[in-house]
């Protein structure tokens, strides 16, 4: 989970604001194995926040609450590590 200010201006950027253009951005995700080593590498360029699916909270629930965001991007490039 991040919990970093600048990840949620991001994605506010892109779909609160609509300021698409602004907000485009070269986006690393690393995928890491049990032990927490890198495995493989996405590349995504001009990459912005499409969509957001929030948390569905439903009282006596015990299931975590999940957020979504869905990035869009105009290349991708997959490295293994």
């Amino acid at each position: 989970m991040d919990k970093s200010k600048a990840f949620t201006d991001w994605v506010k950027r892109s779909l609160v604001e609509g300021n698409v253009d602004g907000a485009r951005q070269n986006v690393t995700i690393t995928v890491m194995d049990r032990a927490k080593k890198p495995v493989k590498r996405i590349h995504l360029s001009n990459a912005w926040a499409s969509g957001w699916d929030g948390p569905s909270l439903e009282a006596g629930a015990n299931d975590p609450a999940t957020e979504t965001v869905t990035l869009a991007y105009e290349d991708i490039k997959v490295e293994s590590v």
